[in-house]
């Protein structure tokens, strides 16, 4: 569920499970990506990505991410 704050919060049927996620990166950040993708034959295609954000406005927030994707047309 999400509240109005933008928290999220995630568990089970199992009481106290729950879990809060909460947005905390205020503030201005540099994200970086890059990818490539690759056809592998005409109806397959192969894709990598992956990025850096850094905080440039002091907070300690940073990250890094990574996608792999596979398109397969009929």
């Amino acid at each position: 569920t999400f509240s109005s704050r933008g928290d999220m919060s995630m568990g089970t049927a199992a009481a106290g499970s729950n879990m809060t996620f909460s947005p905390s990166r205020n503030g201005t950040s540099l994200d970086l990506q890059a990818g490539l993708e690759a056809r592998v034959r005409e109806n397959i295609t192969l894709g990598v990505q992956a990025g850096y954000a850094h905080s440039v406005s002091g907070s300690s927030a940073e990250g890094y991410n990574g996608q792999a994707t596979l398109n397969v047309t009929f």
